[in-house]
C-alpha cells in the first residue's frame, strides 16, 4: 500500500510528515531484501492528500535507464486501485477491509493470478565522464585517493508532470556533483 499510517503522535513513523518509509522506493528495496521476488504499489487513497492515480501514472511512466548487463530479477510495479481488488479475490482479507480506517495488516495468502504485457524500447547512446585530480600540499598523503561520484546529467525530457516535462532526479545529483 502506498503511503503509511497516519498518525498525530510524533514517535509513530514520523508523526504527521512522511518518514522515508512512505516511499515507494523505499517499500520496493525492503520487501526485496527480505526475500521478495518483487512488489506491487496499490495506492491508499486513505493516505494520499495530494497524489491521484493519474499522478502516479505520470511519476512512474520515466524511462529506466540501465546498462545492458544489468537486467533487473525483480518485479516493481504500481497498479490501478480499482483493478487492485482483484488481487484479493479468494483472499482471507479484501482490499477493502485493509483501507478501512485503524485496519490492523499481517500477511495471509493470495491466490490471484496476475500477467503482465508492457513494451520495451531498446535504445543505445553515449556519453562522456569526466574526471579530474587535485593533488594535496601533505607530501605523506599525497598517493592516497579519495573518489567522489556523482552524475552530472539525467534522463531526458518526457510527459509533463505539474508542467515540468523534464526528468528531474532528486537534486539531480547536484549534491554529489557540487561536492
Amino acid at each position: 500500500m502506498s503511503g503509511e499510517p497516519p498518525s498525530t503522535d510524533p514517535e509513530y513513523f514520523n508523526g504527521l510528515n512522511p518518514s522515508v518509509y512512505a516511499h515507494p522506493e523505499a517499500k520496493h528495496r525492503l520487501a526485496i531484501s527480505r526475500g521478495a521476488l518483487g512488489s506491487i504499489m496499490i495506492l491508499n487513497p486513505n493516505h494520499e492528500l495530494h497524489h491521484q492515480w493519474k499522478d502516479w501514472q505520470l511519476e512512474f511512466a520515466f524511462e529506466d535507464i540501465t546498462l545492458a548487463y544489468s537486467a533487473s530479477s525483480q518485479l516493481s510495479a504500481v497498479m490501478n486501485p480499482q483493478a487492485a481488488a482483484k488481487l484479493f479475490e479468494g483472499a482471507m482479507t479484501s482490499l477493502e477491509e485493509l483501507l478501512l480506517p485503524g485496519a490492523a495488516i499481517s500477511s495471509f495468502p493470495m491466490y490471484a493470478k496476475i500477467s503482465f504485457k508492457g513494451e520495451f524500447i531498446e535504445r543505445e547512446f553515449v556519453t562522456s565522464n569526466v574526471i579530474g585530480l587535485y593533488e594535496g600540499s601533505d607530501p605523506e598523503l599525497r598517493e592516497t585517493y579519495i573518489i567522489m561520484s556523482a552524475h552530472y546529467d539525467h534522463l531526458g525530457i518526457g510527459s509533463p508532470i505539474r508542467g515540468d516535462s523534464i526528468y528531474n532526479g532528486v537534486m539531480d545529483n547536484a549534491a554529489g556533483v557540487a561536492a
